[in-house]
């Protein structure tokens, strides 16, 4: 049986995904309604890719994250009309076609009343006049929770905690020529603050670089039990998709950028967990596969079996997909609105 390796010969941050060492390699099949297995050719071929991800990773240029997933969110978010769960094929199909989005585009997690902001690219007044509110109000917690995060990063503490600061605020963010880089630089910590009235609406995905971090995402509850309803996606980002992710690396090096102009700055992760946010949601141009908890395999994406790219082009640029008619088959999914993404530049359509 072939199997993908997770050692620390391979990558280190699945050392400590899951306890057994191997899990077999398969990939979608419509004839079998679920996954098969794949042949020598097809293994080596997977082998092969996973080696040059993680030498551009360990050369810098490439990011390996990942993040725990419930196959009924995914089932949900998927499939407008009715279909049947047990069909892993299916499903595969749906998630290397579309990833995984974000939900500010999904229409079962969209809340109802005002947005919070009109768009992937809004930077009005307004926009920043919300995060200067949303801010204020995540920081305002008492319950002990934020009291590290308050200590290391005082002085952005006791910024947000004056409302009086609002219009500096708004208008220091206005004026800078990036200024969508920088209100996604105060985003990144909204987001990975997990306060309910942005996060339903957020246009970020969470991954993590730590591998136990995914893991215990898979988990159920406070039992200790893996959730065998749970996929956990292994996403490679290339140079070309760096502009997608926001790290606390890259956190950091805005960080030095911002304190010379004067705005107000903070450098450490709220709950420590590695995590990188992906702007508009995991793109299956980028998805390596997924580990099946339910099946206890590794689900390749099949797209690595039909490319006209080299390996080294794949890692370098992603995968292939034809998309021709991502405008039509999104209709067919409960998604309200979607993204696209050339280069660093993102648009969001509405599902018409």
């Amino acid at each position: 049986m072939k199997s993908l390796k997770l050692s620390r010969t391979t990558v280190d941050e699945f050392s400590s995904l899951l306890s057994h060492p191997f899990f077999p390699l398969k990939c979608p099949d419509d004839a079998l309604n679920n996954y098969r297995e794949l042949n020598r050719k097809e293994s080596n071929q997977v082998t092969k890719l996973w080696k040059i991800i993680n030498q551009e990773r360990r050369k810098g240029n490439s990011n390996i994250v990942l993040r725990g997933h419930k196959k009924k969110s995914l089932r949900d978010a998927l499939f407008a009309s009715p279909f049947d769960k047990d069909n892993d094929s299916e499903l595969a199909k749906k998630i290397f076609y579309f990833g995984a989005k974000a939900k500010a585009y999904s229409e079962l997690d969209r809340r109802s009343g005002e947005k919070l902001f009109e768009n992937i690219n809004d930077v009005s007044e307004d926009a920043f006049h919300n995060i200067f509110k949303l801010i204020h109000d995540v920081l305002a917690d008492n319950s002990g929770e934020l009291d590290h995060f308050k200590y290391e990063n005082p002085d952005f503490s006791n910024y947000f905690a004056h409302v009086n600061n609002v219009d500096d605020f708004v208008q220091s963010l206005t004026k800078l020529p990036e200024s969508e880089v920088a209100r996604d630089y105060y985003l990144y910590f909204l987001h990975t603050s997990e306060k309910y009235e942005f996060t339903s609406s957020s246009f970020f995905i969470s991954t993590s670089e730590d591998a136990s971090v995914a893991r215990r995402f898979a988990l159920s509850g406070g039992s200790g039990r893996i959730d065998s309803q749970t996929l956990i996606f292994v996403c490679f980002l290339p140079k070309e998709a760096q502009d997608y992710g926001y790290s606390i690396a890259r956190i950091n090096k805005l960080s030095q950028d911002y304190r010379s102009k004067g705005l107000p700055t903070y450098s450490t992760d709220i709950y420590d967990e590695k995590e990188v946010s992906i702007k508009g949601g995991l793109f299956p141009h980028f998805l390596m596969g997924y580990f099946d908890l339910e099946k206890y395999c590794f689900v390749v994406n099949p797209y690595l079996f039909n490319q006209s790219l080299s390996m080294a082009k794949i890692a370098e640029k992603g995968f292939k997909i034809d998309q021709s008619d991502f405008s039509g088959k999104i209709r067919d999914t409960n998604f309200k609105t979607y993204v696209w993404a050339i280069s660093n530049s993102f648009r969001d359509h509405d599902v018409v």
